[in-house]
């Protein structure tokens, strides 16, 4: 028996209690024992070391199979998880304890006067969002950008934030861990978890608004690819004609797809030309025939992007997210019937539930993992 197997061991039944108090809340001791099948001392060695490091709290005793027992729950102030979804006209911020309850948020503009003062923003956000008695424990950041190990590889909408090794800087000013993503894989993860896919394991996000990208969950896990760029749909070529020629950092689909795009399918003369993708989405639904047909051909550029999507991930669902979600009354028919007509089993689609809140509450899930590792791992050496 390899030396290092009791830790191991121990490390996952620690990790297996901890999202067992925390996915359900008012749990005994006894009830664990019997639902992950691990003995009641091990069962007994793990909670009460919780509760003595105050991650778990004793809600008291209930009735349970005729003898009293006493109900676990997540302590309101074990820990402060600090998310921010930084964006280039706005940055926001919110505080989850690690029950995921919320107990602040806060959106400013972006400052973008320079690169230096988007770091000094962010690390004032953090310390208004740490000024608690319960600890910060972990931060994530939602960047719109390439990330890899931590480093912003190029954030377009920011200033001169390319090669930005976030993570290691917050982490050398804060003192506590650290975790940056793409901001469409954070709001993937939250549709996944708490929005429209949960319950599911395979869902792929399509966010579109300035641009167009997609986060992907599959097996529960987030896909990430080469440098954090897997999901990056604004890359594809929807049509052949389109090939020889660049769209550079735009992309082939993003210059037909993305919000900005919906006016330039007007037909010609079209008397909402030069308005703004909203002007155009409500002249479609009073029936404006200039502007229906300019939602039809973007949705079919839309169907293009999703079909391969589902072709290549097999998600269980499809949701779209983005300032796009608005418009998904008026896609739903021209995507649906692209699915079903190209894809065998083609996925459910699905509008966002969590709207603006899908990163943040990504980027909440995605911290408490990281927590629940660092504290079973704690348990594993002990």
């Amino acid at each position: 028996m390899s030396p290092n197997l009791p830790a191991l061991l121990r490390r996952r039944n620690a990790r297996e209690v901890l999202h067992t108090v925390h996915n359900e809340p008012g749990v005994s001791r006894a009830e664990i024992s019997r639902r992950l099948g691990i003995s009641m001392p091990t069962i007994l060695d793990i909670v009460n070391r919780y509760v003595r490091l105050g991650i778990f709290q004793e809600l008291g005793d209930r009735a349970s199979g005729g003898r009293p027992a006493t109900a676990l729950g997540i302590a309101p102030d074990a820990g402060r998880l600090i998310v921010i979804d930084l964006g280039g006209t706005s940055v926001r911020g919110a505080a989850f304890g690690m029950d995921g309850r919320r107990s602040e948020t806060i959106k400013l503009p972006t400052d973008t006067r320079s690169r230096q003062s988007v770091l000094d923003q962010l690390e004032d956000l953090v310390e208004r969002l740490s000024a608690s008695s319960a600890a910060a424990h972990a931060i994530a950041v939602g960047a719109p950008s390439y990330v890899q190990d931590g480093v912003v590889i190029d954030a377009p909408n920011l200033p001169n934030w390319r090669n930005v090794p976030l993570q290691q800087h917050l982490e050398d000013r804060f003192g506590f861990p650290v975790s940056i993503e793409n901001d469409v894989d954070l709001a993937a993860v939250g549709e996944t978890f708490h929005g429209a896919g949960k319950g599911l394991s395979d869902v792929a996000l399509v966010a579109i608004g300035t641009g167009i990208g997609a986060g992907i969950v599959i097996d529960g896990k987030l896909v990430r690819g080469k440098a954090g760029t897997a999901g990056e749909i604004a890359f594809l070529v929807p049509d052949p004609a389109m090939l020889d020629t660049s769209y550079g950092a735009k992309g082939a689909l993003e210059s037909v797809a993305a919000m900005p795009a919906l006016a330039g399918h007007l037909p010609e003369g079209s008397a909402l030309a030069g308005e703004g993708p909203e002007a155009v989405l409500r002249a479609a639904r009073n029936g404006q025939r200039d502007a229906l047909l300019a939602v039809d051909t973007w949705s079919s550029y839309l169907a293009v992007g999703l079909v391969a999507l589902a072709a290549l991930c097999g998600p269980q669902m499809l949701v779209i997210g983005g300032s796009g979600r608005r418009a998904f009354d008026l896609i739903e028919p021209r995507l649906r019937a692209s699915l079903s007509r190209h894809i065998p089993v083609p996925p459910r689609l699905a509008v966002s539930t969590l709207g603006d809140d899908a990163a943040l509450l990504g980027g909440y899930a995605y911290c408490l993992d990281r927590v629940m590792d660092d504290l079973a791992a704690l348990d594993g050496v002990a």
